[in-house]
């Protein structure tokens, strides 16, 4: 079970996904255990496939809302705290553990 769930929203923005969100994401220093999901919605770029090798959870949700988007992600989130980023978003590599409690 991972401690956090990190939930990135993003809708046909593959490439600022792919080179500044995810992989600030992936570099964290976190020492516990964090789970990256992306929550797609609908893109047509690409995203979908570019995603599907990595070790994220990916979600196509098509919902037309942020709102709805980040419901998603907080349902399907495994982890005992959230922590919400979007797909234009860069991460610094301690985010996660400045902002989970010890």
């Amino acid at each position: 079970m991972p401690k956090v769930s990190l939930i990135i929203t993003t809708r046909n923005r593959k490439d600022l996904l792919l080179s500044r969100s995810l992989p600030s994401a992936q570099k964290q220093t976190y020492n516990g255990s964090y789970e990256i999901i992306i929550i797609d919605d609908g893109s047509t770029d690409g995203t979908r496939e570019a995603l599907i090798s990595l070790d994220i959870r990916y979600f196509d949700c098509s919902c037309r809302n942020l709102s709805r988007m980040r419901n998603v992600g907080a349902r399907e989130a495994r982890g005992e705290y959230l922590a919400f980023i979007d797909d234009d978003d860069e991460l610094f590599p301690d985010y996660l553990s400045t902002i989970v409690p010890r």
